[in-house]
């Protein structure tokens, strides 16, 4: 394996090798105030960054370590990682990374692994591996072999990416809904492993962030005892354009709220013209496409028209009580009530 993480200049631990990351920058985050900085070098366990503000020694500090885009992708890989300062240079500060699942010995036991997932190997890469691994292992610590096999087997390496930054994204969910990201739950690992199969398959940063909202949400009981919908069937069934439509059918709703047995005080109705901007396209046959399968898969009320031959004038946009439920888990919200009144 130390051929492996050689090819991106992370081995030989005790020696702590960094390699020259000159030309790529990075984000930096102490407080609310975000900005770029100029990465010096990397290791498996700190960074040198050129930067010229003077962090006290101990500081805490965010990093948002962003790699370049794919032809594939409409976004660019990024991974968050907790550091503190641990020393100032002339033209910049070393951090130490603070790791949140375990001591540096698991951190770089993962590391390996990671550096042996086929695909690419750079340094943004690995350590968006290295993270995604790490989560996965604490929110489904008895999946832990299971899903160390399936990334090499089960995924090509453009999938494997895919499924990397879904957990990433799971992460930062599961985080912003409970205020940390060392929230521990268990997961049961055929349901993780069900989720990220499928949800590898999308590329665009929407719908991995849908999948990242089923995976925290929907995969606490074992799948033989889930009597409830197949929402994994349900979010594979859509495209972008159907989860854009149905974000609208969210939010006209949680604004009317709804009295028991999801009853709306009014449909939610929009013009063509509104309906368009909602999904991006101009086409309103296609838009009636999209949205009498969200009918058809029963997510949406139906949307009628005066006419059997003309366009759509208005859409629908009135959620089903499944519709509302999938969405919810889609966001990472769990369940829905089944009566709510807005604030």
């Amino acid at each position: 394996m130390g051929h492996l993480l050689a090819k991106v200049g992370l081995w030989e631990r005790r020696r702590d090798k960094r390699i020259s990351m000159r030309g790529w920058a990075c984000r930096t985050c102490r407080g609310p105030e975000e900005q770029w900085v100029g990465i010096g070098d990397i290791s498996q366990t700190g960074i040198y960054l050129i930067t010229d503000d003077c962090w006290p020694l101990g500081a805490s500090i965010q990093i948002i370590l962003q790699g370049r885009s794919l032809p594939s992708r409409d976004f660019q890989p990024s991974v968050r990682l907790s550091a503190r300062c641990v020393r100032l240079g002339e033209d910049g500060a070393g951090l130490a990374f603070t790791h949140q699942y375990g001591d540096r010995v698991a951190w770089s036991s993962l590391m390996t692994k990671a550096a042996a997932l086929p695909g690419p190997n750079d340094a943004v890469r690995l350590f968006c591996a290295t993270r995604a691994l790490a989560f996965l292992h604490r929110v489904s610590p008895a999946g832990k072999g299971q899903i160390l096999d399936f990334f090499p087997w089960a995924l090509s390496f453009d999938r494997i990416d895919n499924a990397i930054a879904i957990a990433l994204k799971a992460e930062e969910l599961l985080a912003s809904r409970n205020g940390t990201a060392k929230t521990k739950t268990n997961l049961y690992p055929a349901a993780v492993l069900h989720i990220l199969k499928e949800g590898s398959k999308a590329h665009e940063e929407l719908m991995q962030q849908c999948w990242a909202g089923l995976l925290i949400t929907c995969s606490r009981a074992r799948p033989e005892d889930n009597g409830g919908p197949d929402f994994v069937a349900l979010l594979s069934a859509l495209e972008q354009v159907q989860i854009r439509i149905l974000a609208a059918a969210w939010s006209s709703a949680t604004k009317a709220g709804w009295e028991p047995g999801f009853i709306f005080p009014k449909s939610f109705l929009c013009s063509a013209e509104e309906i368009r901007i909602i999904t991006g396209k101009k086409d309103l046959i296609e838009i009636e496409r999209y949205l009498n399968n969200l009918y058809q898969l029963g997510l949406l009320e139906r949307t009628g028209k005066v006419n059997l031959i003309g366009q759509i004038e208005r859409a629908n946009l009135t959620p089903t009580a499944l519709g509302l439920r999938f969405f919810a888990r889609c966001i990472g919200q769990g369940r829905v009530p089944d009566t709510f009144s807005p604030a």
